[in-house]
């Protein structure tokens, strides 16, 4: 990794006035183009960058020398600084300039992504074809499972599992994703240097090389109610698609992550009501949403693997 480079992402998305996700994926492909680095901009003036970079506004260039802090406010970089030597050896700072950065994140159309994502374990995983499976804290133990069925199925295929490391249906996917010697992302709703995985997790036999845990929040950011929000669109932005085991009453974040899926265009597959145990008007609000019904391990499998089209 290219410590300069990694550093300067880091002050630019934590220092200063922010540039929006969409104007740092333009300023990625722009320093892609000339073969430079973000750390050789903020020692560019004000005269060379509009050379360089004309489609960037002089106030761009203003928040790029503020997030440098170089008169500004020193002891911010400095702070930056000590806690980017904190992270060197307990997570990888993935930057978009990064060759491991999520393709997924850069293609997305609306440019809404993380700018930058911290990351333990294997962060290559973030790379292979995946699928989101979310459900609820509570589910009952044959929901959960069947999630584990589901995963390690999913597995097989040749799938990643992307789930948030709650209790019940979370837990279950990235359990039986292991189990099977298949891959698994954490997403997480806090900073990475909270990161504690599950006692039950970290017994599982090929635990350590299988998963990957990213965070896109400062390192030392505690859960609060809108990172929960944050961190279910990216689940659904990292994914070819979303399987929901359980959406409850239809109020719950479950429910709320499979209609963003579906405003996104990343298709939903939505467990049939009448194999769940108890009611779940929540996954028949889904179905007649727009979700994809399935019925077993078998169905999900032949339906994920057939064009969305033809199953509509």
């Amino acid at each position: 990794m290219n410590d300069a480079e990694a550093f300067a992402w880091m002050k630019l998305a934590h220092l200063g006035s922010r540039l929006n996700a969409e104007r740092m994926l333009l300023l990625r492909e722009r320093l892609t183009q000339h073969g430079i680095g973000l750390e050789r901009v903020f020692r560019m003036g004000e005269k060379a960058f509009g050379a360089r970079f004309p489609e960037f506004c002089d106030p761009s260039f203003s928040k790029i020398q503020q997030a440098s802090f170089r008169e500004i406010c020193p002891d911010a970089v400095q702070t930056l600084a000590a806690l980017f030597h904190t992270l060197a050896d307990k997570a990888t700072l993935l930057y978009p300039t990064h060759p491991l950065f999520p393709n997924k994140l850069l293609q997305q159309p609306d440019g809404k992504h993380p700018s930058l994502l911290y990351a333990v374990g294997h962060p290559e995983i973030l790379q292979a074809r995946s699928v989101a499976v979310v459900g609820g804290r509570r589910s009952d133990r044959f929901t959960l499972g069947l999630t584990e069925h589901l995963a390690a199925a999913l597995t097989e295929r040749g799938f990643n599992i992307l789930s948030g490391l709650a209790n019940g249906v979370d837990s279950a996917a990235h359990r039986g994703a292991v189990l099977a010697d298949g891959t698994t992302t954490l997403v997480l709703p806090r900073g990475i240097l909270s990161y504690c995985p599950k006692p039950e997790l970290v017994r599982l036999a090929n635990w350590e090389r299988n998963h990957v845990a990213i965070s896109p929040f400062h390192p030392w950011a505690v859960s609060r109610k809108r990172n929960f929000l944050i961190r279910n669109r990216l689940l659904v932005r990292l994914s070819e698609a979303v399987v929901v085991m359980d959406a409850g009453n239809g109020q719950t974040g479950t429910a709320a992550t499979a209609r963003f899926a579906l405003r996104q265009g990343v298709p939903v597959y939505v467990l049939h009501p009448k194999v769940l145990p108890g009611r779940a008007t929540g996954n028949t609000d889904l179905i007649c949403a727009g979700g994809i019904e399935f019925g077993n391990g078998k169905e999900l499998i032949a339906r994920l693997l057939r064009p969305v089209a033809s199953v509509i």
